[in-house]
């Protein structure tokens, strides 16, 4: 009896520990008494809102006997406090599935009187779409103090190479629980990063059978040329079933996010998640014999071809492709060698001789004969393969450490599945001094530091003798690649006329659509037409400013307007597009103008700093104007948001337009110093 009871009080104890440890599990529209009683969070008494919850679940579905990832989330607001009543609308980034591009979101408010509940409908549109993700955004009208949001959706990706975008478990308000689930085929192999400065636990790690009543497909190749002789048409439905491991990471009570000034790219600071496949057992869930995968160009399924079950087998099929032969730019690199100058330096040049040698053909190719590479060499003109393939050579036989990487152009850069057949573009990964440098010598007019922008955002396989970097797999980030600084520092006579010095520094990509030159800088402050280098780090220019203190019958004043700010010609309009810039990045800018007066002058006034939060998650915009005796100093700061330029309309652009024309009407009066 005594052994029965300590089994029981055993599996009692079993019981609560597997229930405090379980992925947790949300239910739309259900909510607690203990979230309608919430009316402060006690960690933080001043937040006006706080997310209860946000928790996702990370599956391997079929559709139509193709497996798709999906992810499903939950998402639900508490407003607590009048001040957050106002500007709430939310932007939900989707991925898109070839098998499923519908849209699967639903969202309400939920008030209560008394005991009663009330659901209100929401607004939910899609802003824009392309074949691979959807902008969905959720307009909420009119939202009480004590109302609850609660949004919830489902979206399916065809990467199973990156099944989910980072997940950041911290939010610009309180979050009482962020969880994120992830399962998978046992079968599979999956490695997953998260940011060592915030490690999380891993609350929960399981093992469950699934079934699930699938198509089994037969080919025939017969019928459809067009998707590489195969044609796949259903026979049956049979029951499969498979073996899922489960893990769950979980934070709970995560503080407001607190963004820094200036910061290019604050997500390193959050707690994330996110996993890259190691290796594949073969297409889930399908009695389909052989291993297929499509790829989709313009938002159509093209040819489908065999992949191999590791990033590894691909790697190693691509090193046996490299040529053997050796440097064909023997006459350079012979001569670097010998001069007194740095490692970034011989690598530049020697960067820049391959660039100016070539002309590229626009094919695409990763494996490639050596006669190709040698005729290529002799006529100047080649494809990608056989102009990046001889940088590698030559800056291999400089000794640096370099490496060869590929992507999918013709899948836009996403790398669906280990496949070696839909590679079709390599670059060079050069390692030097503790940094890491992409190279594409196709691209003319990149400089060695600047990462070449038609291949941000794609993911490349890593192939190298270090098998700490070889069959990885990694996506080039433009997040983390662009700022702008402008200081202006000059100093107005007895005459009132004013002269100085200007210093750009700037990193990263303002590219225009009609052609690679970079004008949103220009070189004076009397707007010559002269472009600044994307290769340049910093850039010194004499300034004069002709009129930059006027007269009105109030006396005089400093005509701001005059001034070149960084944000000005960004923000252009232009009659042959829509705007100057086509935005691929995160962008920051920032101006300092220093203007030392005559002795005897100082501005009347100076105001408290300003800083406005654009609508729609748009960004900040804050300016200040000090005086220290007759030295003004204007600080200029601009933030946006990527994801609303780069998908959203660009109409929202010109608020940053307009707070920068009511800075230049701002008339900064002088008068004179006792």
């Amino acid at each position: 009896m005594k052994f029965l009871l300590q089994i029981l009080l055993l599996l009692i104890v079993s019981f609560c520990f597997a229930q405090k440890s379980s992925p947790t599990k949300t239910k739309f529209g259900k909510i607690s008494d203990k979230e309608w009683n919430l009316t402060t969070y006690d960690k933080d008494p001043n937040a006006d809102k706080v997310i209860l919850h946000d928790v996702g679940v990370v599956n391997f579905r079929v559709f139509s006997g193709y497996g798709v990832v999906e992810l499903k989330r939950n998402k639900r607001i508490k407003y607590l406090k009048e001040s957050s009543l106002s500007g709430n609308v939310f932007q939900f980034l989707l991925p898109k599935s070839i098998q499923d591009d519908g849209l699967h979101l639903k969202a309400n408010v939920f008030s209560k009187v008394g005991k009663k509940e009330i659901k209100n409908d929401v607004e939910i549109k899609e802003i824009q779409s392309n074949s691979h993700y959807q902008l969905i955004e959720v307009s909420i009208p009119s939202v009480k103090v004590g109302d609850i949001v609660d949004i919830e959706y489902k979206s399916y990706s065809d990467s199973y190479a990156y099944p989910i975008t980072p997940w950041y478990f911290q939010n610009d308000v309180p979050t009482l629980l962020s969880e994120l689930t992830f399962n998978h085929d046992e079968r599979d192999d999956y490695t997953y990063y998260q940011n060592y400065q915030y490690p999380l636990e891993l609350v929960y790690e399981g093992r469950v059978e699934r079934k699930e009543m699938v198509q089994a497909r037969r080919s025939n190749n017969n019928m459809n040329k067009n998707f590489g002789g195969t044609n796949y048409r259903a026979t049956a439905t049979v029951q499969t079933s498979k073996w899922l491991l489960t893990k769950t990471w979980r934070l709970t009570d995560i503080p407001a996010f607190k963004e820094e000034d200036f910061v290019l790219n604050d997500n390193f600071k959050k707690p994330y998640i996110f996993f890259d496949l190691v290796s594949i057992s073969n297409m889930p869930l399908t009695a389909t014999s052989g291993a297929q995968v499509a790829y989709v160009s313009n938002g159509t399924i093209n040819k489908y071809h065999s992949y191999s079950d590791s990033w590894n087998a691909v790697s190693s099929r691509l090193k046996n492709d490299i040529p053997l032969g050796g440097n064909l730019f023997s006459n350079i690199t012979d001569d670097l060698k010998k001069k007194s100058i740095t490692n970034v330096e011989k690598a530049s040049t020697l960067y820049a001789e391959v660039q100016k040698h070539y002309n590229w053909n626009g094919g695409q190719a990763t494996s490639i004969s050596e006669e190709y590479i040698k005729k290529g060499y002799k006529t100047g003109v080649s494809n990608v393969a056989g102009i990046n393939i001889s940088l590698y050579k030559a800056l291999k036989d400089m000794g640096f450490d370099v490496n060869l990487m590929y992507t999918s152009m013709k899948g836009n850069g996403v790398l669906v599945k280990p496949t070696y057949f839909l590679l079709d573009y390599v670059i060079v990964n050069l390692n030097l001094e503790g940094k890491s440098y992409y190279l594409d010598a196709t691209q003319k007019t990149y400089g060695l530091k600047t990462i070449p922008i038609n291949l941000l955002n794609k993911y490349f396989l890593v192939v190298s003798k270090n098998d700490g970097l070889n069959n990885k797999v990694f996506r080039l980030e433009s997040k983390e690649y662009y700022y702008v600084r402008n200081v202006l520092e000059f100093t107005v006579d007895d005459e009132l006329n004013a002269q100085g010095n200007q210093t750009i520094s700037f990193k990263g990509y303002a590219n225009l659509k009609d052609d690679e030159s970079i004008d949103f800088v220009k070189l004076s402050q009397k707007g010559k037409n002269s472009l600044i280098e994307k290769s340049n780090d910093k850039v010194n220019y004499d300034v004069e400013i002709d009129n930059f203190i006027l007269k009105d019958s109030l006396g005089y004043y400093l005509d701001l307007g005059q001034i070149n700010y960084t944000l000005k010609p960004v923000f252009k309009k232009n009659e042959q597009r829509k705007y100057e810039v086509e935005f691929q990045t995160r962008q920051s800018y920032k101006d300092i103008i220093q203007i030392t007066l005559p002795k005897e002058y100082s501005i009347e006034n100076t105001k408290a700093p300003i800083k406005i939060n654009l609508k729609n998650n748009g960004g900040t915009f804050s300016y200040s104007i000090s005086q220290m005796g007759n030295v003004i100093t204007i600080m200029i700061n601009c933030k946006y948001n990527q994801y609303v330029y780069l998908l959203s309309d660009y109409k929202n652009l010109t608020m940053f337009s307009s707070e920068i024309q009511k800075l230049e009407n701002n008339k900064l009066r002088l008068k004179t110093l006792m």
